[in-house]
C-alpha cells in the first residue's frame, strides 16, 4: 500500500530539525506529520527540552528497523534520553489525521543550564541526523 503524503511546508518546520524531517520523508515507508526541534524550557533552577518528530507508516517492520538502528546508536549519548513510541489519537485528532495512531521519535534533555541544554540539543540533533543518514545507506543497499 502506497503511503499518502501531503505537501510539506518545510519553511514552517524548525530550521534546526528541517534536514532530519527531509531525511525521514525520503524513506518510502514513512512520512512526518509533526515536528519540534526542541526549545529549552526553564523548570525552577534548571532547563529541560524535548525534540520530537511524529511519523505515519505503511510498513511497521521497516519503520521498526529504522527506529532500532537509531536506538542502538543513541544509547551512548550521555544526557540524552531517546524515546520512541506508538501513540494513539483519541478525540478529534483521529478524524483530522485520517489515521488512528502515529509513531513518535525524539529525545529528552532533563536538566542543566540553558546553555548546556542548547548544546545537548545540538548534539542530539546531529546524532539523530547522522544515524538516519547511515540507515538510509543501509536501506538503499538492501533494497
Amino acid at each position: 500500500m502506497k503511503l499518502k503524503r501531503s505537501k510539506i511546508p518545510y519553511d514552517f518546520i524548525d530550521k534546526e530539525i528541517r534536514k532530519i524531517v527531509r531525511l525521514l520523508n525520503s524513506f518510502p515507508f514513512c512520512a512526518t506529520t509533526l515536528s519540534c526541534g526542541g526549545h529549552p524550557k526553564e523548570m525552577g533552577e534548571m532547563f529541560v527540552a524535548d525534540c520530537h518528530i511524529h511519523l505515519k507508516t505503511n510498513d511497521e517492520d521497516e519503520l521498526m528497523k529504522l527506529l532500532s538502528y537509531i536506538a542502538s546508536g543513541f544509547k551512548d549519548e550521555p544526557g540524552l534520553w531517546l524515546h520512541t513510541s506508538k501513540q494513539y489519537h483519541f478525540s478529534r485528532e483521529a478524524s483530522i489525521h485520517k489515521h488512528s495512531y502515529y509513531w513518535r521519535i525524539g529525545f529528552f534533555i532533563n536538566g542543566g543550564t540553558g546553555e548546556e541544554v542548547r548544546q545537548m540539543l545540538c548534539r542530539g540533533r546531529k546524532t539523530l541526523k547522522r544515524l538516519i543518514q547511515e540507515y538510509k545507506e543501509i536501506y538503499k543497499n538492501g533494497h
